[in-house]
């Protein structure tokens, strides 16, 4: 029986599951989409949500991590600059959002003690 037991197999020795893995995580990150089996997308999910969050840490020790899956530079440069990037403008964002609702919020008060 095989309960609990994580990961699929897909009729492959380990060592090219992984590199298989690995390759469709760069394809993704590369071209934004691949078609490829549910199974295999199911299983790249959390492998490429671990090098997003790689990318978006942006520390040395991060980058290293996510150049042991992606193993191109102009890649792991792209992605990680996309991801530091996202940040950012998020953060930009929730600033600007706060901004605004203290801005409305001080507009609503005038208004009530005006009347």
């Amino acid at each position: 029986m095989r309960h609990r037991v994580s990961g699929r197999k897909f009729g492959r020795e380990k060592a090219h599951r992984d590199l298989m893995l690995k390759n469709l995580v760069v394809s993704l990150l590369d071209h934004g989409r691949i078609n490829t089996t549910v199974a295999k997308a199911k299983e790249i999910r959390g492998l490429t949500e671990r090098v997003i969050t790689y990318g978006k840490k942006g520390t040395l020790h991060h980058r290293r991590l996510a150049f042991r899956v992606l193993q191109n530079k102009t890649l792991l440069k792209r992605s990680l600059m996309k991801s530091h990037l996202a940040i950012q403008i998020e953060k930009v964002a929730t600033q600007e959002f706060l901004k605004m609702d203290t801005a409305v919020a001080i507009a609503r008060q005038w208004l009530l003690s005006s009347l």
